[in-house]
């Protein structure tokens, strides 16, 4: 039964019907419920960007799969999402310490990191906004990612005046 009802929620996730997904997994029985059409409810819930209500749904399932990559970068990805870094880095992290070749993870931890500098910076505070920049270069795993760390490092380079470095980041 289950098969069926996931081989249903896969065709339904091709077509982008992610609202159908959640009706038929939400007036599904408590027994036929199990972790993988509750990961996949949390899922269509994001698709729709119900960030919240999958950060619950995922919530719920944590005991069983809290220590999987893919759990932690749905909670991650929610809480990013959200613009709750705080809360996205401790799950993105996970998710690296689980699997640190993952370079989904990686992009996301470098996009973590530069908005958390961004908000720093924000605040009036240079150090704390270059810290966070810096530590996004751990990440960076393409020409993308070294692109907008390197730049966003630069950039707060010049705007504290200190055009040397700044010049040097940009070569």
């Amino acid at each position: 039964m289950n098969d069926e009802i996931l081989k249903e929620i896969e065709k339904l996730e091709e077509l982008e019907k992610y609202e159908e997904i959640i009706n038929i997994i939400e007036n599904l029985q408590a027994e036929q419920l199990n972790t993988e059409i509750i990961v996949e409810l949390a899922r269509a819930y994001v698709n729709i960007q119900k960030y919240e209500k999958a950060i619950e749904i995922l919530k719920s399932i944590e005991s069983e799969v809290g220590d999987t990559v893919l759990w932690n970068w749905r909670v991650g990805y929610s809480y990013f999402f959200l613009e709750d870094y705080i809360n996205a880095k401790k799950h993105f992290l996970k998710a690296y310490e689980l699997d640190s070749d993952d370079e989904d993870v990686c992009n996301f931890l470098v996009g973590v990191y530069l908005s958390l500098a961004r908000n720093e910076d924000k605040k009036g505070n240079s150090i704390k906004a270059l810290e966070y920049a810096f530590e996004s270069r751990k990440y960076v795993r393409n020409d993308e990612s070294e692109l907008d760390s390197e730049t966003l490092i630069a950039w707060l380079y010049d705007k504290s005046m200190d055009y040397t470095k700044a010049e040097e980041i940009l070569k």
